[in-house]
């Protein structure tokens, strides 16, 4: 399943390109810009198992693999993207199949040749979903799993 949008990304304002499908956890990628970068495309890919340009599986239960891509090869860097989060859901139904917390909850980002844990932040919850909220200032491989 693959979602994107092309929204413009400015210097020192954040842009949110907020995801509709249900089958994806990603619910916003909010990026500030260190440029005025123009019309950047913001695709995500949900993933059945682990992405096939990562080496080796994510550590811990992972509830979602996913690939965020931003722009064109070699714009998502902090050269362009002075800081982004990713705000992301869980079903509260697989936490409690998974006797998961919301403070078990983390992402984590394939760095080229190891899985990196993000600043991950559990920020509200409703009937359905537990909502979180990770930093990042670059945009590849992902995963949603349960450290503990």
């Amino acid at each position: 399943m693959s979602e994107k949008y092309d929204l413009f990304i400015n210097k020192d304002k954040t842009t949110s390109y907020c995801f509709r499908n249900t089958g994806n956890p990603i619910v916003c990628v909010n990026i500030t810009g260190s440029t005025n970068a123009g019309e950047i495309n913001v695709a995500v890919e949900v993933l059945r198992s682990t992405s096939s340009l990562v080496k080796t599986k994510p550590e811990g239960i992972v509830y979602k693999n996913v690939n965020i891509w931003v722009g064109t090869s070699g714009f998502a860097t902090p050269r362009n993207i002075k800081e982004a989060t990713i705000v992301f859901k869980v079903l509260n139904s697989w936490m409690s199949d998974n006797n998961v917390k919301g403070s078990d909850v983390k992402m984590l980002k394939w760095d080229g040749s190891r899985w990196i844990d993000r600043e991950t932040v559990e920020k509200s919850k409703d009937g359905t979903h537990t909502y979180f909220e990770a930093k990042t200032d670059t945009f590849s491989n992902f995963a949603i799993s349960v450290l503990k």
